[in-house]
């Protein structure tokens, strides 16, 4: 009996029913992406996860974007990396996702204090700070913290 329902489901089945042959594997695999897609979790979830493990390694490292607005970043990165060895990562430009910007700065909410309490104080605004001092740019302008272009 198990033979014959075995033979009709991979000779017969498939000869009668083509259309649905093809149809089922192809619903399971959509269903697998969506229950996949589903259960990861969100990008500041992982943004999150991602820095207390750095963290909880001793590796700290800001994430940013480039927008372009920063003559200092290559110095302020530079200073970061000697002083602190805190690397400065540049993950994105003007062109990101709501996604990316969500890990982003969840990720930036804990390495960015994590760091703070290790070395002290702010070495993220001294370093900048400094940059900007030896670049002959004024203090008075701000550079924003990975904020998206409008």
């Amino acid at each position: 009996m198990a033979q014959k329902i075995s033979a009709y489901l991979t000779k017969a089945f498939p000869r009668q029913h083509k259309r649905l042959a093809i149809l089922v594997p192809v619903a399971a695999i959509v269903i697998a992406l969506n229950v996949f897609m589903d259960l990861r979790p969100a990008p500041s979830v992982r943004g999150q996860r991602d820095a207390q493990s750095d963290v909880a390694q001793g590796k700290y490292k800001e994430l940013g974007l480039d927008l372009g607005d920063a003559p200092e970043l290559p110095e302020y990165a530079r200073l970061l990396q000697e002083r602190y060895r805190i690397k400065l990562e540049v993950v994105g430009d003007c062109y990101v996702s709501p996604e990316q910007v969500a890990y982003l700065g969840a990720y930036n909410n804990v390495s960015v204090p994590a760091a703070e309490r290790r070395f002290g104080h702010d070495v993220f605004e001294e370093c900048k700070r400094d940059a900007m001092t030896k670049l002959n740019i004024p203090l008075s302008s701000k550079r924003r913290r990975f904020l998206p272009c409008l």
